[in-house]
């Protein structure tokens, strides 16, 4: 069974506020069933990531598992481990919620939702909820950022992604969401 979602675009920078559950008969052995999600995310410039996000973060991707966000949603909630940030809002390791998952039946997929493995490295913008309790991503893999290593010296990593400038380290990404955030550019 396929159920397939739009979702306006002001509902997927700040968080997907619904929740959408089947309520399948119990079976000895249920089938598999898929939800499907298609939010409609536009591409939006850097300066606007750079002023809605609570924080933009460097971490490494830990363990995952499925989880409820606090509006319901079916998500993979990861254990970020921090390792900067450019506006010093986050400080610390976190717990990512991600929109979908495979561990679920129904496994939920979202559309754009990036898929993050254990001990990768990513820069990310988030958005924090009102009650400071979940942390996000702001425009899903819009907003995701992949380090890669060049030549295998950790001190060559470059940022790619939408909005990352060749040859881009972590740290001048970081010190030019920095500037943005603080009128500097």
């Amino acid at each position: 069974m396929r159920s397939y979602f739009v979702i306006p675009f002001a509902c997927t920078l700040l968080a997907i506020p619904f929740a959408f559950r089947s309520s399948a008969v119990a079976q000895s052995a249920p089938p598999v069933m898929v939800q499907n999600i298609y939010p409609e995310i536009p591409v939006v410039p850097f300066e606007t990531y750079c002023r809605l996000a609570t924080d933009c973060v460097e971490f490494e991707i830990g363990e995952s598992e499925a989880a409820y966000s606090a509006c319901g949603i079916v998500c993979t909630r990861y254990k970020a481990k921090f390792i900067s940030s450019a506006r010093n809002v986050i400080q610390s390791d976190f717990f990512l919620y991600v929109g979908g998952s495979e561990l679920t039946n129904p496994i939920v997929r979202v559309s754009g939702a990036p898929k993050f493995q254990l001990g990768e490295r990513v820069i990310a913008f988030i958005h924090t909820d009102a009650t400071n309790q979940e942390r996000s991503l702001l425009g899903l893999e819009q907003g995701t950022y992949r380090l890669e290593l060049e030549q295998g010296n950790p001190e060559s990593t470059r940022v790619t992604g939408l909005h990352a400038l060749a040859k881009e380290s972590p740290a001048q990404f970081l010190a030019r969401v920095h500037e943005i955030v603080n009128g500097q550019n």
